[in-house]
């Protein structure tokens, strides 16, 4: 068994650094660790032979992550705000501009929601072959992977 340490480089800014990701490898890579919590998922089969067990064991590690609502597509994805003439609006009439303290939520609200997709598909994404993950790359919510 091998353990492999991936890092972001050190001359990221603070903020844009990532945690140590270990990837643990057994065998003739089956399993994925997917983070620091140290769960261990086995690899979808590319025969699909293990798709009962990988299925369990997958949700259950996206939902130890209290990312389940991603994957179930109950999760709305914050609504596109309107630009115009420097300020921002939730929609179309501009009657009314959004103030700073507004406009800093809407922007932590979608960076949270598009942080936890991109968890849901990294997990899954890592556990796939590469055939499979050709298919899946292009779905446009992680619920549609």
């Amino acid at each position: 068994m091998a353990v492999k340490s991936l890092r972001q480089p050190e001359n990221l800014i603070p903020e844009a650094r990532m945690t140590t990701v270990k990837i643990l490898v057994m065998g003739p890579e089956d399993t994925y660790d997917v983070s620091t919590m140290k769960l261990t998922v086995p690899k979808l089969a590319s025969d699909g032979s293990n798709w009962t067990s990988y299925q369990e064991r997958i949700i259950n590690a996206i939902m130890s992550k209290k990312l389940h609502r991603h994957v179930i597509g109950t999760t709305r994805k914050p609504v596109a705000l309107v630009e115009h003439d420097g300020s921002f609006f939730w929609d179309d009439n501009l009657l009314l501009p959004l103030s700073d303290k507004q406009l800093e939520e809407h922007e932590d609200a979608m960076e949270d929601w598009l942080q936890k997709e991109a968890m849901v598909r990294d997990i899954i994404y890592a556990t796939v072959d590469q055939s499979m993950f050709h298919q899946i790359k292009g779905e446009a919510t992680a619920a549609a992977v």
